[in-house]
């Protein structure tokens, strides 16, 4: 059975733009795309730094995904993450990556699918 995934986008319309070529590049792998609110093998949260509350939902998906499955992978990506990567809101995260890496999600991804997953913040 093929890995899921689910993408949850926070933000601007780049942000949804960088998600859906995130998504394709995986399913184009092979990777199947879920709902984000469905218990997925990976997830991975598009952050966004523009206001408070956008912050604090960045850290509840967190929180979200890892209740949905204790042992998904979480990569957290964006402009969020890009600003404050040592914030502990990603302390339940695998992998974080800034907006200038934001690629290095889908390869962070397709990585952890072929059993070569790390845990990293780049």
């Amino acid at each position: 059975m093929a890995m899921t995934f689910g993408i949850c986008t926070l933000g601007c319309k780049v942000n949804y733009y960088e998600s859906t070529a995130i998504a394709q590049l995986l399913t184009e792998q092979g990777l199947l795309e879920r709902d984000f609110d469905r218990y997925c093998d990976i997830y991975i949260i598009n952050t966004c730094a523009v206001t408070a509350e956008s912050e604090r939902k960045a850290g509840q998906m967190v929180r979200r995904a890892r209740s949905k499955n204790s042992t998904s992978y979480i990569i957290v990506t964006g402009c969020m993450s890009q600003l404050f990567p040592e914030k502990s809101a990603f302390d339940d995260a695998d992998f974080i990556c800034g907006n200038r890496e934001k690629l290095l999600a889908a390869k962070a991804a397709l990585d952890y699918a072929r059993g070569n997953a790390t845990r990293a913040q780049v």
